[in-house]
């Protein structure tokens, strides 16, 4: 089930605003169903960074798009930061079932 959180782009003057869907889970079983860690309406250029409950930073992408699957990965709760190119950040976490 989706969660929805706000990020604000850009100045207090311009207010832009986006809306982020992220998922609460992701199962990368390929049934097409939460395969992925899937941001929506992103911006370009957004970076992430996936820690796992130790703190440890164990997947990095300076343009993501979508395609953090969490293959190889223990079943667990992982933590991650969004960037956006202009400096905010945003912060949660999700879990990683695995058959």
């Amino acid at each position: 089930m989706p969660t929805e959180a706000t990020l604000y782009l850009g100045s207090l003057r311009s207010m832009e605003i986006v809306r982020l869907l992220s998922q609460t889970y992701l199962h990368p079983n390929q049934d097409g169903v939460n395969d992925t860690f899937e941001i929506g309406a992103l911006p370009k250029n957004c970076r992430l960074y996936i820690y796992d409950r130790w703190g440890k930073l164990i997947f990095e992408s300076g343009n993501y798009n979508n395609e953090w699957n969490g293959e190889g990965e223990l079943a667990a709760v992982y933590f991650y930061v969004l960037e956006t190119p202009d400096g905010q950040r945003m912060k949660g976490n999700i879990l990683v079932l695995n058959d």
